[in-house]
């Protein structure tokens, strides 16, 4: 076989690779092509949620709230994210777009799974997602989350004391264990001890019942947050996967001084008070001996 006859092998096989690449590219093209035209048949806004609004309990797991509570996001929502059809194109709806959105939230998919789902492109669901995202925090924080008044802190204050038996208490804190990928600088110096926020005596300190006293009451009050935290929780089970995050966290800075001194302080005049005729409960002293007692157990 001669030089030129092996030439025209090679390039023809080179041409024959080339075409079936392309035959693919099209192929996968196409595909991808039909996804959005196939929204209106396979897409789980135009197939699923018409089966769900007659069904209560199959909404409520899909989105993790109910239809009175999605229609009523809805409203507040929809004058922000409606859009205009063109003359090229009909635009996707408010109630299209706000099930896209908190089906991402309730589920934690990625926007190539939800694209899927929808029979959306990936770009445009991450468009909807930020976009409605933003909407729904700029409309519900003035609702659930107002900046506090003089009056409302007053109001706060009332009802710690009233229920809690807490007095001068404006809030609680609570964490919640979500796994997300480490972010650099992390430390472990969470709610230190400040005038303004309070913690328990630790466990090496209480030497007293005064102090066991203290960390009842303190924890009496905190459990509306750790409640908040298992109800949010429940409804909303977050993804198991790692959250990735891009924040660089800082350590709290150690503080010393005077600034701890009177923290220290400030706990000290809680103690007392909790312990004194005006401020104790009939029950505190007999649900610590009880607590006493399961330890020793």
């Amino acid at each position: 076989m001669s030089d030129s006859d092996e030439d025209l092998i090679i390039i023809s096989l080179l041409c024959a690779e080339n075409e079936r690449i392309m035959d693919v590219k099209k192929k996968k093209k196409k595909w991808i092509a039909d996804i959005p035209r196939s929204r209106n048949q396979e897409g789980e806004y135009h197939y699923l949620f018409p089966r769900l609004l007659s069904d209560s309990a199959r909404f409520h797991t899909y989105f993790r709230m109910s239809k009175t509570k999605f229609y009523k996001l809805l409203y507040w929502t929809k004058p922000h994210i409606q859009q205009q059809d063109t003359r090229f194109r009909k635009s996707i709806g408010a109630e299209e777009r706000l099930m896209v959105t908190i089906r991402f939230l309730a589920t934690g998919d990625s926007f190539k799974t939800i694209g899927e789902s929808f029979r959306l492109g990936y770009s445009t669901v991450q468009e909807i997602i930020h976009t409605t995202c933003a909407v729904i925090w700029e409309v519900l924080s003035k609702l659930v989350m107002p900046e506090p008044n003089k009056e409302m802190w007053k109001k706060i204050s009332e009802d710690f004391h009233n229920k809690w038996n807490y007095p001068n208490c404006l809030g609680a804190l609570d964490g919640k264990h979500i796994k997300i990928q480490a972010p650099a600088k992390i430390g472990d110096e969470a709610f230190p001890l400040k005038t303004y926020l309070m913690r328990p005596y630790p466990g090496t300190q209480l030497d007293d019942e005064s102090k066991k006293i203290y960390n009842y009451r303190h924890s009496r009050a905190r459990r509306v947050s750790e409640n908040a935290f298992v109800t949010c929780f429940n409804e909303h089970q977050p993804t198991e996967e790692n959250i990735p995050t891009e924040a660089v966290w800082e350590n709290l800075p150690r503080l010393g001084g005077n600034f701890v001194n009177n923290a220290f302080q400030v706990r000290e005049k809680f103690k007392h008070y909790f312990t004194s005729n005006e401020g104790s409960v009939p029950w505190q002293r007999d649900r610590i001996r009880r607590g006493c007692r399961r330890e020793e157990e």
